[in-house]
């Protein structure tokens, strides 16, 4: 199997973890992401003084980018997991990695040959589209998913752009570097901003942050979120078009169903339309083999 697989397999676990932790958890959306950046800060620190970090100022353009639009994005993420689930969040995530995919082409049109060389890879990476647009608008008679679209659309945004731009950032730093020095950078600017909206809006109190009840799940959720961005980023840096990574992370939604179902949770999402949207992603991994 090779490498990339490894990791979009352990990348959808991790992302599994994350927010089937957060659904039972139930910390406030605000002080999960502060203390999440937290725990990555700390987690990455070794790491960065083994290896140093990057010198190209690209690489800290871009991560600031990235760092102010995740800022916004993990707060309205965390939040809405409790409220619309976390088997509806990860079959509604499915939508952004199309997207990516076919965008990642305008960045980089000279990969557009390869896909386009024979017939039979067109004409799937066509049907896996249209079929991913077909289930999405069967989702869209979900009542629980249509409300989730509503709530998270900035979060879908992101999930689209964000890959794309970590792709590019992998450019301008090497693969011992990068993806600790992405984690360790981005968790200070996202510390610093949401420091800064702590005093200025108060979303909570400062002491509340720092309520056990809190910060130790939190912080424990932010352990298992430096792990999943390092191998996220590691199998990107390995992979020619990130949405292949992202493909597999989609199974986070088959990992997710198989967990409620153990734990025989009422999920009353419409399950089919949201795992045909994860098949049709997923199908673009097939693809790839036939490239």
């Amino acid at each position: 199997m090779a490498t990339w697989e490894v990791y979009g397999l352990l990348a959808a676990s991790l992302s599994a973890l994350m927010m089937l932790m957060q659904e039972r958890m139930k910390v406030d959306g605000f002080s999960l992401a502060l203390w999440c950046k937290v725990a990555c800060v700390i987690t990455a620190f070794p790491f960065v003084l083994a290896h140093g970090l990057p010198s190209n100022p690209m690489f800290y353009f871009l991560l600031g980018i990235q760092a102010l639009v995740f800022t916004i994005s993990d707060v309205i993420f965390y939040r809405n997991i409790p409220l619309v689930g976390a088997g509806v969040m990860s079959r509604l995530m499915p939508m952004t990695v199309i997207f990516s995919f076919f965008l990642w082409f305008v960045i980089k049109p000279s990969e557009i040959a390869a896909y386009t060389a024979t017939p039979v890879i067109s004409i799937g990476i066509l049907l896996s589209l249209v079929m991913t647009i077909w289930f999405s608008m069967r989702l869209k008679k979900c009542t629980v998913s249509r409300q989730a679209v509503r709530a998270i659309w900035f979060v879908l945004l992101a999930g689209t752009l964000g890959p794309l731009n970590l792709k590019v950032i992998t450019f301008y730093a090497d693969i011992e570097q990068g993806p600790w020095g992405y984690i360790f950078i981005e968790g200070w600017i996202m510390i610093a901003m949401w420091t800064v909206w702590l005093f200025v809006k108060r979303p909570v109190t400062p002491s509340y942050l720092l309520q056990r009840r809190v910060f130790i799940p939190a912080i424990a959720i932010g352990i298992v979120q430096a792990t999943f961005l390092f191998v996220m980023l590691t199998g990107i840096y390995n992979v020619d078009n990130p949405g292949y990574i992202l493909t597999l992370k989609l199974l986070n939604a088959v990992i997710i169903i198989a967990a409620h179902k153990m734990m025989k949770k009422k999920d009353e999402s419409d399950v089919i339309s949201g795992l045909g949207i994860v098949a049709c992603a997923a199908a673009l991994i097939f693809i790839k083999g036939q490239m």
